[in-house]
């Protein structure tokens, strides 16, 4: 139970409760249970055991498939990735660059292959992949991937094509579903009313949190001693799309059934969980934030000052969180 709830990032205290029926167990957590006992065990039965599914093999295609995901669209491409690419450029047949790169790397496509094995294979580059796109392959894999053995993702980086990430399906709509909600933090924010105000957090009008940014190697035993606890929560930045809620403290009146040992950016409300997500990722790069907010969580108006800072605990970079909440008729400036 220990090795499992070290390679999950949930509690042992959750996990027991899982075995006890004494806590919901979401859909979410039963797929890292699965691939926790796949991928550690080689045992890929838990959810067929636990659902009572019997093992059916996918039915396979008569030859691969090669799809173009782009913004507007999932086109077919049966000559292949290249020619569709040229045509849909305009470009001469005599044209020698890398069209499948070129079209991945600068206009943000997908390049899609539907293997005849079941298999499903997809490159994109990570720096300018669409949130619209991703989505779009998001939805074609929901209705037409129900039968494919496994997702494979390939990224683009500098020195070329990255080494592959290998999903089930559903992880593969988790993973696309993550990324959509990760790059859209500006469009998020603009559809929103909200206030979003960086302030110093060395600053002295700010005492309460000073002691706390002082201690920058134990912050969360500096929250501890200066009883800010209940009004703080821990994070632990797992990936680039891996951030997990450890723990949420009572006094901040969130629904910890429904954040708690769940990815941020598998939040019902996708303008929370980026406004998270990106706060918590400048937090590990740049050290301690600040940020002045009046936002709507869960269905409430919130107003509070948030402290933000980063710390390593063994292997883990782990994101802790100690708000102020502000009294309502305190009023907000942009400055």
């Amino acid at each position: 139970m220990k090795q499992m709830a070290h390679e999950l990032g949930y509690s042992e205290d959750t996990i027991a409760r899982w075995l006890r029926g004494d806590h919901r167990v979401f859909a979410g957590a039963a797929e890292d249970v699965d691939r926790y006992f796949t991928e550690r065990h080689a045992d890929p039965n838990f959810l067929r055991e636990v659902m009572s599914l019997q093992r059916l093999e996918p039915p396979r295609r008569e030859a691969d498939l090669c799809l173009w995901v782009t913004e507007g669209a999932v086109h077919r491409a049966p000559a292949g990735h290249a020619l569709f690419a040229r045509d849909a450029l305009g470009l001469s047949a005599g044209i020698e660059q890398d069209l499948v790169r070129y079209a991945v790397n600068n206009l943000g496509w997908l390049a899609g292959t539907a293997r005849a094995d079941g298999r499903f294979d997809f490159r994109y580059a990570p720096k300018i992949l669409d949130p619209q796109t991703a989505r779009r392959l998001r939805d074609w894999l929901v209705s037409e991937g129900r039968d494919l053995s496994e997702v494979r993702a390939t990224p683009l980086t500098a020195g070329g094509w990255g080494e592959a990430r290998v999903f089930s399906v559903s992880e593969a709509v988790r993973f696309l579903d993550r990324w959509a909600v990760r790059l859209r933090m500006t469009d998020l924010l603009g559809e929103t009313n909200w206030t979003v105000v960086r302030e110093d957090p060395n600053a002295a009008e700010f005492p309460e949190f000073r002691s706390i940014v002082a201690a920058a190697h134990e912050p969360l035993a500096a929250c501890l001693q200066a009883g800010r606890i209940g009004s703080s929560s821990l994070l632990w930045l797992k990936s680039e799309t891996d951030l997990v809620s450890l723990y949420i403290g009572q006094d901040l009146g969130l629904p910890v059934d429904r954040f708690a040992c769940r990815n941020v950016l598998d939040r019902d409300d996708p303008h929370y969980a980026a406004l998270v997500y990106h706060h918590a990722l400048e937090c590990a790069q740049v050290g301690p934030t600040l940020y002045r907010l009046e936002i709507d969580i869960a269905g409430r108006r919130r107003r509070y000052r948030r402290l933000a800072m980063p710390f390593q605990t063994g292997d883990r970079r782990l994101i802790l969180s100690t708000s102020q909440l502000l009294e309502p008729q305190e009023e907000l400036s942009v400055t």
